[in-house]
C-alpha cells in the first residue's frame, strides 16, 4: 500500500470524542495510554461530560501523569483510576486512598491483561 493511501485509510477510522463516549457504558474499565499517546482530547470530554453512562467506570493507565485525568474527589462517584506506576503525581493520591496502586513490572502487564485478572473493557 503506498504511503499516501495508508495515511488516507487512517484518517477515515477517525471519529469525534463524543461518539466514543457514547460507547462507554457504567461499569465499563478503560484502557488509557499514557505520555504523548494519552488520548487527551477524549480524557479532557470524559471529565467535562455530564452523560449519565459515564459513571463507575474504572480507568486503567500505566502511568499517571495528572495532566488529564483528575484524582479529585468530585469525581469520585464518576471513575476510579489505576495505575501501575505511583509517580510523583499519583502517589499522594494513592497514600489518600483516591487511586488504585496495581504493583507490577511493566513486563507482566500484558499477562495481567491477556488473563482477565486487570479486565479490560474498551481501550
Amino acid at each position: 500500500m503506498k504511503p499516501s493511501r495508508r495515511k488516507a485509510h487512517w484518517k477515515n477510522e477517525l471519529v469525534d470524542a463524543q461518539t466514543v463516549l457514547s460507547k462507554i457504558r457504567p461499569g465499563m474499565s478503560i484502557f488509557l495510554s499514557t505520555g504523548v499517546a494519552e488520548p487527551r482530547t477524549l480524557v479532557n470530554s470524559l471529565m467535562s461530560s455530564k452523560d449519565t453512562n459515564l459513571e463507575d467506570l474504572e480507568l486503567v493507565q500505566l502511568v499517571s501523569l495528572g495532566q488529564a485525568i483528575s484524582a479529585e474527589d468530585r469525581y469520585i462517584s464518576r471513575y476510579r483510576l489505576k495505575t501501575f506506576f505511583s509517580g510523583w503525581i499519583a502517589s499522594d493520591a494513592i497514600t489518600e486512598g483516591r487511586v488504585d496502586l496495581i504493583p507490577s513490572r511493566f513486563s507482566k502487564i500484558p499477562r495481567l491483561i491477556e488473563s482477565g485478572i486487570i479486565r479490560i473493557d474498551a481501550a
